[in-house]
């Protein structure tokens, strides 16, 4: 299994609305739960920081399939290297 973040990156800079699109992309975020789930959310984190506007609500689709798949079929690793991007109150998620 590739840990890639290249790989990642690509994926999440191609993303759009489509069905296909958001899972491949959770599919490549996933490749890195066991070795590099934090490597995965910086990834996420650039991409929504570098994303056109189509691009936002996509990438908060992927992070949610990232986020409820993990804990249903493995475990807290996303869940907590998320956390800190998303528990943000009163800022924004690109300052």
């Amino acid at each position: 299994m590739s840990y890639d973040a290249s790989s990642l990156r690509s994926n999440l800079k191609r993303i759009d609305l489509s069905a296909p699109s958001i899972q491949e992309a959770a599919g490549a975020m996933m490749k890195h739960y066991d070795k590099s789930p934090g490597v995965a959310v910086v990834e996420w984190r650039n991409a929504l920081h570098q994303a056109r506007g189509d691009q936002f609500l996509p990438l908060l689709y992927v992070a949610n399939e990232v986020l409820q798949n993990s804990k249903r079929n493995r475990g807290n690793k996303f869940l907590e290297a998320f956390s800190p991007i998303l528990d943000r109150k009163s800022t924004r998620l690109n300052s």
